[in-house]
């Protein structure tokens, strides 16, 4: 089966195939775009074009869309499915994102998920409770293939347990529009400031340089305030590559994440392959990805639900750490590559069967039913590495129930120090002012990780 995948680069789509095989499908590689984006070097997709689909239709049986279309048209998206569907290829959509982090806007994003959903042969997602909503928007059935590990599979070690005063890290990145850290790293800045915790605050330089895109006074006053806070370190950095975002998350015990809206997050999933707990709002679907990621609630006024974020904190020292086994996402992966190798067949047979048929364009829904979806198999691990890996059991379809794999996400990734800033955040802290450490990486909107 040759799959247009768009994109084919990233590091969840490469995980999307077997370790030890390929089921039988081959994945096309990414054009290369006229102006790349640095970290992320098949954006703009130059498949998600239908010029393209037609000059290159006898080379792919499968069209495969996964993200990058924040800045496609709707009108453009329809021309495309609109060509698939003519020339008889099958298209499928994960539907990664309900709500694009990156647009405060909602009606973008739904603009072009009211041409995609519907427009697909076969759908996917990546939790149950985003099925569910899939189902209850359009009445379409989607199945549920979790988000595979990040990390790769030779560059797995164990976390210690949480220590007595437990390193926890609020990661501001540049701000994206999607993110309200400030009420949480006061709460937090607190807790350090009383010996509590040590509190390590990132920040990317675009945010507390003026004149920059991202820049925001908040940020830079907020991180002044924590320069001079006991037990608490500032460090503004470039976006981090690959081993420096990992180096960064090992030497936390807990990452808190504020994400005032969104759908999946692939920077939890890195931080259940490191064993790094996480703190994350109750928006979204982040609690369906895996069993053990730890709550708060927003108030109405914005601010975090404090006895919640202060009960977390108070529950970690001695914990163990939150880590899936390289066992049992190895494991995982290959019923991952399979669910979509199966996806991938019924994409292909639902298209080939509308066009021997002449279904009209407008008509052709085969993902359009009811129920919610198709169940896949189990989702991944629990705190402690304790198993959670369910049956495959795929049935066709089964009422009211998401299909389940065990979820993708995006992973944006973020240079620094690397080994050093681990061996940092373990040794205790104080405020030291802005740290800025060049770093390598890029700066595409989903970069090579989980950023």
């Amino acid at each position: 089966m040759r799959v247009a995948s768009l994109p084919h680069g990233h590091v969840y789509v490469r995980h999307l195939s077997d370790p030890a095989g390929d089921h039988g499908v081959h994945r096309l590689a990414d054009p290369v775009p006229e102006h790349p984006v640095p970290g992320a070097p098949w954006w703009p997709l130059v498949m998600l074009d239908a010029a393209w689909v037609r000059e290159h239709a006898d080379e792919f049986d499968v069209y495969h869309l996964h993200f990058g279309f924040d800045q496609t048209p709707p009108e453009q998206l329809r021309e495309i499915v609109a060509t698939l569907h003519e020339l008889g290829k099958g298209f499928v959509y994960t539907v990664h994102d309900l709500r694009n982090p990156h647009q405060p806007d909602p009606t973008i994003q739904d603009a072009a998920l009211d041409v995609l959903v519907p427009g697909a042969d076969e759908l996917i997602t990546l939790t149950g409770g985003a099925a569910r909503e899939i189902e209850r928007r359009w009445g379409s059935s989607a199945t549920v293939i979790p988000h595979p590990h990040l990390l790769p599979l030779d560059r797995w070690r164990g976390h210690p347990p949480v220590g007595e005063i437990p390193m926890v890290g609020l990661h501001l990145k540049s701000m994206r529009p999607n993110m309200n850290p400030l009420p949480v790293a006061r709460l937090l800045m607190t807790r350090a400031a009383l010996g509590e915790i040590h509190l390590v605050l990132d920040a990317h330089p675009d945010v507390v340089t003026p004149g920059e895109r991202h820049f925001d006074a908040r940020v830079a006053d907020l991180l002044a305030e924590a320069e001079q806070t006991p037990n608490v370190r500032v460090h503004v950095h470039e976006i981090y590559d690959n081993a420096e975002l990992e180096d960064y998350l090992r030497g936390l015990d807990l990452s808190v994440l504020t994400y005032g809206f969104g759908t999946h997050s692939g920077w939890l999933e890195l931080c259940h392959d490191l064993g790094t707990h996480v703190l994350a709002p109750t928006v979204g679907f982040y609690h369906d990805q895996h069993p053990g990621v730890l709550a708060f609630d927003w108030e109405g006024s914005g601010e975090p639900n404090r006895a919640q974020v202060l009960a977390a904190l108070a529950g970690l020292p001695g914990r163990r750490p939150w880590q899936a086994s390289a066992q049992v996402r190895t494991g995982q992966r290959r019923r991952i590559a399979a669910a979509h190798a199966e996806v991938y067949r019924r994409a292909a047979g639902a298209a080939a069967s509308s066009a021997r048929e002449g279904v009209p364009d407008g008509a052709r829904k085969p993902c359009t039913r009811t129920g919610g979806g198709r169940t896949v198999a189990g989702r991944g691990t629990t705190e402690g590495g304790a198993s959670h890996e369910g049956r495959a059991a795929r049935a066709r379809p089964v009422p009211h129930r998401p299909t389940l794999l065990g979820r993708p996400g995006v992973l944006h990734m973020a240079p620094g120090a690397g080994a050093e800033a681990a061996g940092d955040r373990r040794r205790g802290l104080r405020g030291s002012g802005f740290r800025s450490v060049p770093g390598r990486g890029g700066a595409g909107r989903r970069a090579a990780g989980a950023q």
